[in-house]
């Protein structure tokens, strides 16, 4: 389910950025196709500014999160079902459709979306972070290189320079917005942790589905401060630094290959 959801997350997320933007620049009059494979030769002619951009960053996070939850929602429930069945052999837990199937039976269509506030404003206020981060860092290099007499087009940058920008984009992708994941993670979790004491499902659903974004954050919050709503939060910065330095390194020498080969 993580290899699934990244799959999806990462191609939704510079699919309608790249969109957005493209969306942004026949706004101010020019003439740009509807969708394009780079937008590294149109940032160059003319550069977007950071407000357009943190637009289209905003949109882009917004859309990924319709799809993201009910991926993030089997996933959280997969990590935790063990804990309520101690005895039973990991190989003989539900899986992804299983688990499809019970939370449709026992929350309707409506429950695959469970946590949809929380991973609405960690993605658009992260994803915000996350490429504002990145193109920040790309164009204090490119200013750098400029003021050095060097090339200083975003394809001029040399790899370490864009791992740099993408591990800035990870960090802050997490700092800015993980107490809503922390809230998220929690609600789309509950149900499964509860069946060890409630028996079924159908006994802690309406529970559950009381317990809205507000009330779960002011739970944590009350119980274990401002530490329980970043726990895990350093860890996860660990992991999110390097992926996202392969992943903006990867997506960057990728649009440099479609402009060469005008893909």
């Amino acid at each position: 389910m993580p290899i699934i959801g990244a799959c999806f997350e990462n191609a939704t997320l510079f699919l309608t950025y790249n969109y957005v933007q493209a969306q942004l620049r026949r706004y101010n009059g020019e003439a740009v196709p509807l969708l394009t494979s780079s937008t590294l030769a149109a940032a160059e002619a003319a550069p977007l500014s950071m407000a357009q951009l943190s637009i289209a960053a905003a949109a882009a996070g917004a859309v990924t999160s319709c799809v993201l939850t009910p991926i993030e929602l089997v996933k959280c429930r997969m990590q935790v079902q063990q804990l309520s069945n101690p005895g039973v052999a990991p190989k003989l837990l539900p899986g992804p459709l299983a688990l499809v199937r019970d939370t449709l039976r026992t929350h309707g269509l409506r429950g695959l979306w469970l946590g949809q506030t929380g991973t609405l404003l960690r993605e658009t206020g992260g994803g915000m972070a996350w490429f504002l981060a990145f193109e920040g860092v790309c164009r204090a290099a490119q200013t750098r290189r400029r003021n050095a007499g060097r090339k200083a087009a975003k394809q001029d940058l040399s790899a370490p320079e864009l791992m740099l920008a993408g591990a800035c984009a990870g960090v802050g992708y997490n700092v800015v917005l993980f107490p809503a994941d922390s809230v998220k993670s929690t609600m789309q979790t509950t149900a499964e942790l509860a069946r060890a004491g409630a028996g079924a499902a159908a006994d802690v659903a309406p529970a559950t589905a009381r317990n809205g974004f507000v009330a779960t954050f002011r739970d944590i919050y009350r119980r274990r401060g401002v530490r329980g709503l970043y726990a895990g939060c350093g860890v996860t910065c660990l992991r999110s630094g390097p992926s996202s330095a392969l992943i903006f390194l990867m997506y960057t020498k990728l649009e440099q290959l479609a402009d060469v080969y005008a893909i």
